[in-house]
């Protein structure tokens, strides 16, 4: 706002300005070559009219800058690439933490240098040898010194850059002049198929409520379009629908703004319906591709990368409809595309009835009125050991919480390995084979664990309540077999806390009733269930196996080994 010093002109200028924009923004004077009261836009423009006819600048910027379409940036963008841009360097989210999570780049400005360039220089830096956490701990693989050797090839005009790529000049859109690197990327491509622009087989959709019969949808990533009810208790968020748009079968849709929790989803739907103005909706031409070959496509490993790489922002992820328009994907002729769907749903086919084996299957046990009933306190033992970490693991140790159990399976995954300086206060119990892991937070979703291999370094939540059962009495697969009855699940209910998170303490854990058969029926019981359990893991077993071949056909599709 001060033009005290306007006529001062610098042979260098570096900079991380201030991205922070005071409440009602900045109020400028009338010399800028921009009209904006951003901050970044502001400080961006004044050291582009400050360096001298030779000048250099290295300046870092939000993302803004790089791809946003309001005036002042696209005023901005066409001011940096004419004032003598030469690269554009792409840095991680995170990359300023615990300060900041804010996504940023690099502009590189060299006045002489661009005269003589008829490129651009683009490169996107996702290691730079430190975490993206906020202890920002060093990890291997750091980009910077590549990055530096390739920004000097390009320098001295090599060919072949060990890192990044270069786009000429007369590429770049003149209208928006998206500085954005994912929009020169060209993906190398090993298919044996034309790989071929998302945005020239798609069309966004935009029609609007028109007063129709009201038909509201909602947008689920597992379960494509669907009727609120199945997973809200409000049909619509908002009785103002007349901006909701208008979703057909064989429509597609997605949350632009939620792109890290949801991909994209399709409707099979023969009823026509409208979802929030929130959503992206398009249709493909299906004289070019097939529905369910595109779906197969976008939800394929290499489809989810490529949404991640071309989506943008910081904490939350955003995909704009023309971000997907610039993602590539292989495009076989349309018979050939629709055999590999009909493989594709034929496996899943096989997947979809052994999930339903497996989701629905819990351990049955006939109970006879003549057993003792007893309380749980009268065969087990619950939390024998609770202890610091750090008084028992010398560096890392195997930390097992609420989310490592699979709810109904019991399956564990011991994969969250922690340095026993990073431990969580909830890291406390102990635990040995033959144990059992009840969650103490909402018991009806089951998410129990049975302890069938060695943890000798190992330490689980307080969210569980540890059970060690005493074998003279009670076998122990027998004791977590019974857990997932109805006469134990009733009871464990009626005994929940309310709150936030409803669970049932100790005590009423321990004054738990259940049937108690002589150990020899009790061995009988148990012989069953794990005769019943073989043929789970066999259908989980299917489950992987013809999953993996999804895997395998579409990576062929990709061109992947």
């Amino acid at each position: 706002s001060s033009e005290d010093r306007w006529n001062e002109y610098y042979d260098v200028i570096l900079a991380n300005p201030p991205f922070f924009s005071p409440k009602g923004g900045i109020q400028p004077h009338k010399r800028f070559g921009v009209e904006s009261k951003k901050a970044e836009v502001l400080f961006t423009s004044y050291i582009l009219d400050h360096l001298k006819h030779n000048g250099r600048a290295g300046i870092i910027v939000p993302e803004g800058i790089i791809f946003q379409n309001g005036k002042a940036y696209k005023e901005l963008r066409k001011q940096i690439m004419e004032n003598g841009l030469i690269g554009i360097i792409s840095l991680p989210e995170g990359i300023f933490n615990p300060y900041s999570t804010v996504k940023t780049s690099i502009i590189v400005i060299d006045k002489q240098m661009a005269k003589d360039k008829e490129d651009i220089l683009f490169m996107s830096i996702e290691n730079d040898g430190y975490s993206l956490t906020t202890s920002r701990k060093e990890i291997e693989g750091s980009q910077i010194q590549v990055a530096l050797d390739s920004f000097n090839e390009f320098i001295q005009n090599k060919s072949g850059l060990s890192f990044g790529f270069t786009v000429n000049k007369s590429e770049i859109d003149k209208i928006n002049f998206p500085l954005d690197y994912k929009k020169y990327i060209h993906e190398e491509n090993f298919s044996e198929f034309n790989v071929i622009r998302l945005g020239t087989l798609i069309e966004e959709s935009k029609t609007r409520y028109s007063g129709e019969k009201e038909n509201i949808f909602s947008v689920s990533n597992t379960k494509g379009i669907i009727n609120p009810e199945e997973i809200f208790e409000n049909r619509i968020a908002s009785k103002d629908i007349k901006n909701y748009k208008k979703v057909t079968k064989g429509y597609f849709a997605y949350n632009p703004s939620r792109i890290n929790v949801g991909s994209i989803a399709f409707s099979g739907r023969d009823d026509d319906g409208f979802v929030s103005p929130m959503y992206v909706v398009f249709q493909a031409d299906n004289k070019k591709i097939l529905n369910n070959y595109l779906l197969q496509m976008l939800k394929s490993k290499e489809g989810v990368k490529l949404i991640k790489k071309y989506s943008s922002g910081s904490v939350r992820r955003t995909l704009k409809f023309s971000n997907l328009s610039d993602i590539s994907i292989p495009l076989p002729p349309l018979e050939i595309q629709q055999e590999i769907v009909d493989e594709l749903e034929d496996y899943q086919k096989i997947i979809d009835g052994c999930r339903l084996v497996v989701e629905n299957y819990k351990p049955t046990i006939d109970i006879d009125p003549s057993w003792e009933m007893v309380v749980l306190a009268d065969v087990c033992e619950i939390n024998k050991e609770s202890e610091d970490p750090k008084n028992i693991f010398k560096d890392r140790f195997i930390y097992v919480d609420i989310s490592s159990v699979e709810s109904k399976t019991g399956k564990v995954d011991l994969s969250n390995i922690l340095d026993i300086k990073d431990y969580p206060s909830r890291a406390r119990r102990i635990f040995k084979k033959e144990d059992i892991l009840l969650s103490s937070v909402r018991p009806y979703l089951q998410s129990f664990a049975f302890i069938d291999f060695d943890a000798e370094n190992h330490i689980a939540s307080t969210g569980f309540m540890v059970l060690s059962p005493n074998k003279e009495k009670i076998q122990p697969q027998y004791l977590y077999s019974i857990l997932f009855s109805d006469i134990l699940m009733k009871q464990m209910v009626s005994k929940m806390q309310k709150g936030q998170y409803p669970s049932i303490n100790q005590d009423d854990t321990l004054g738990l009733k259940l049937p108690l058969p002589s150990l020899d029926i009790q061995k009988e019981i148990v012989q069953k269930i794990e005769e019943e359990r073989k043929v789970i893991e066999g259908n989980k077993k299917l489950i992987e196996i013809y999953t993996q071949k999804i895997q395998d056909r579409v990576n062929k599709v990709w061109g992947e080994d």
